[in-house]
Parts: structure tokens; sequence; C-alpha cells
């Protein structure tokens, strides 16, 4: 499967929830292997997985792992940072 082939495809965990996106990925280009994935989950959450938490890519791609133990950035979440509004009228 072609890289662009994989870009855009949704991401589903063990349970069939939705994960997010794929938007890019880490690859070794010497190796012909994909190191990490890169999934928005969001407008501003991005989770990277491994290809070993990855089970089949076929129409959608399927995780062995549950959304919630999935490590991720999430702009919200993140201490410090309280919740606003980004865009005003």
């Amino acid at each position: 499967m072609l890289f662009k082939g994989i870009i855009g495809k949704e991401v589903l965990d063990v349970r069939g929830k939705v994960v997010g996106r794929i938007v890019n990925m880490d690859v070794d280009i010497v190796r012909g292997a994909i190191k990490q994935i890169v999934i928005r989950t969001g407008v501003l959450g991005v989770k990277h997985i491994n290809p070993d938490d990855i089970v089949v890519i076929g129409d959608k791609v399927i995780l062995r792992r549950e959304r919630s133990s999935i490590k991720g950035i999430e702009i919200f979440k993140l201490p410090g940072i309280k919740r606003r509004m980004l865009f005003s009228c």
C-alpha cells in the first residue's frame, strides 16, 4: 500500500470506537518500515501509535488497544491552559 493510501484512513480501537484519522507517518526509508503513525483525534488532539499496535489496515485501521490507553496531546488537557474560545465573531 502506498503512503498516500494510508493517510486519511479512519482509525478504530479494539472495541470499534473511533480514535481519529491518520494524518502523518514517520518512515524509516532505509528499511522501508513505518516507525510511528500520527493520528488527529479532533481539532487540537494528536496521538502517536507504533505499527505494532495495528491489527489490520483495510478500509479502516484497527488497533490492538483501547482509545483511552493511547497517549496523546490534547491542548485543552495540558496543565496550566484554561479552556478559551478560539474564535470570536
